[in-house]
């Protein structure tokens, strides 16, 4: 969310962020949390840890006008910021990583990959894909590399936890700086996560990302695009494909620019061919801002 929102004001569109836990006294707040105190408590303790972490030179949302356009991720319920415009950008399947949310079929929808579109998404909904946002951070030194393994649980934390090497190391909450180190020295990231971004850096760097495979799921219900599945193995005896196909991944990312720019102005598009205000500002939610 962080990175859409620097490109939209690199573009001159005035960009506020609303940082998930900020509590907001109105009727729309409350309800898009479906009146779960205890929940709101805890955001807004999270919020306030939380506040300084704003990059880019943006700004905080404090007022909340109904005209501006506010951008959800699609864990986001409702419309908490009760404005007039909504659009829904589709990070991961709806509903996985939070209770089913309710969207409004007046919303605008635009997915990161046609893969997370579910019965909640619209088929139409328009793609919206940007370079990754740390992946300048990430890159092959060419060092020698030792025998260990890496493991990464994330959002796979809820599945059993053994089916890695019993030495593999542990890299969750490590730096970026620490991560591109370890991707550079060590041959293999096992992963139980099978959607993070993460596989990608290992790959950039020559590690051979595996994502452990998830019962009863097969290659290509993980991934039914071919491309999305470029540069990693599904399962230890995909190690090969992965490897054959990393020059492909990385061909593939230096074409991301150039199309980041494409669907950034479609999705200015939309709202101006509705006769919207150009200068009315976006305010973005940042849940998703590290995946």
């Amino acid at each position: 969310m962080y990175e859409l929102a620097r490109r939209l004001s690199l573009r001159g569109t005035r960009v506020s962020v609303w940082i998930w836990g900020r509590p907001l006294f109105t009727l729309s707040f409350f309800k898009s949390n479906r009146w779960r105190l205890g929940r709101i408590v805890k955001d807004a303790f999270r919020y306030y840890r939380r506040r300084k972490e704003i990059p880019f030179g943006l700004h905080e949302t404090l007022y909340i006008d109904g005209n501006c356009v506010a951008v959800y991720p699609e864990v986001i319920n409702g419309n908490p910021l009760g404005t007039n415009r909504v659009a829904r950008w589709i990070l991961f399947y709806p509903g996985q990583l939070s209770k089913l949310p309710a969207y409004e079929p007046t919303d605008d929808f635009f997915h990161w990959s046609a893969t997370y579109r579910n019965e909640l998404v619209p088929k139409h909904s328009c793609r919206l894909r940007l370079p990754l946002l740390q992946l300048h951070l990430y890159r092959n030194l060419g060092l020698p590399r030792s025998d260990e393994a890496l493991v990464l649980v994330r959002k796979g934390r809820k599945r059993p936890l053994n089916m890695h090497p019993p030495n593999a190391i542990a890299i969750d909450g490590r730096s970026h700086e620490e991560l591109c180190r370890l991707f550079n020295t060590s041959k293999f990231l096992f992963s139980y996560d099978a959607y993070t971004a993460y596989l990608t850096y290992a790959a950039v760097c020559g590690c051979v990302p595996v994502v452990l495979p998830i019962e009863g799921v097969s290659e290509t219900d993980w991934l039914p695009d071919p491309e999305d599945r470029l540069g990693v193995a599904y399962g230890v005896d995909r190690v090969g494909f992965a490897r054959e196909t990393r020059a492909l991944l990385i061909e593939r990312l230096k074409r991301y620019e150039s199309e980041a720019s494409e669907d950034i102005e479609n999705f200015l598009l939309v709202f101006s061919s509705k006769k919207y205000n150009p200068q009315a500002e976006w305010a973005g939610n940042e849940t998703l801002s590290s995946n």
